[in-house]
């Protein structure tokens, strides 16, 4: 029986085996003389051809928007099944896929102490900088940045967009702790909070045992949510809930709502 002549293993009849069958003899790589395909132009292989400017084969390509449109809502769907798997949903939760070796954490905080060893200047200049964004309300890190849902995204716009007002995201300075609202409207001092059914437990979908997220159960989230509403009340600001499922259910109902609330006519 023949054999291939790029790879040398046993083939019926033909020259080349079926993995091969698109490749010629004599079309090779000018950097390292790797088989190429009949189709390839370049004359060289993925390792050595060059895909910067115009020789990436995507260059001055966009999509429209009728494919971006598309493709969102095809992803959508995906994340919203992906999301219905207990399984899957408990990993990302979990954060378990990605797991860190055991000492982890140990290590990093011995890394960071003598770094700051080293460099003795960096904890006085980091300590200034802490005070002043304290003061202005914007701190850094995990003070500030939270995850946000596309929903409470569309929601704050849809608000701003309503009211006319400025809505902002920012972070409020408590005696022993700050909070960042969902959105702020800073002269009146109201603050709304939009719940997501998940994260904040819905009573309408889960029960008070239910345990839902960090082995915590739903009443445990309820008095979280409720003693953070109520230190917020207690800083000035009135608090308004919006929870997903109801804005889903009855969006304008709701905007009108706050629109007349933000505006003064009633609330």
């Amino acid at each position: 029986m023949p054999n291939c002549i790029i790879c040398r293993t046993e083939t019926k009849k033909a020259k080349v085996c079926h993995i091969h069958s698109h490749y010629s003899r004599g079309h090779k790589c000018k950097t390292c003389n790797k088989p190429l395909l009949n189709k390839n132009k370049t004359g060289y292989c993925n390792s050595h051809r060059d895909r910067t400017g115009k020789n990436n084969s995507f260059f001055g390509k966009k999509h429209s928007k009728e494919t971006i449109d598309t493709s969102k809502i095809k992803l959508a769907t995906i994340s919203k099944n992906l999301w219905k798997d207990d399984a899957y949903r408990a990993k990302v939760i979990k954060a378990v896929s990605k797991p860190r070796r055991k000492g982890f954490k140990q290590e990093q905080s011995l890394r960071t102490k003598q770094w700051y060893k080293d460099n003795p200047e960096q904890r006085n200049i980091r300590s200034e900088s802490m005070q002043k964004r304290w003061k202005d309300g914007n701190l850094p890190g995990h003070y500030s940045i939270r995850s946000e849902s596309r929903l409470e995204r569309d929601f704050v716009r849809d608000l701003r967009n309503k009211t006319g007002l400025k809505i902002v995201k920012k972070t409020i300075k408590g005696e022993k702790r700050c909070f960042f609202p969902d959105a702020l409207d800073e002269q009146l001092r109201i603050i709304i909070e939009f719940y997501g059914d998940f994260w904040h437990a819905n009573p309408e979908i889960y029960d008070a045992d239910q345990i839902i997220i960090h082995n915590m159960t739903a009443q445990q989230i309820w008095d979280k949510d409720e003693k953070r509403v109520t230190n917020l009340k207690n800083m000035g600001y009135d608090v308004i809930i919006v929870w997903q499922l109801d804005y889903e259910r009855k969006k304008e109902q709701i905007l009108n709502y706050l629109d007349a609330c933000l505006n003064w006519d009633f609330c």
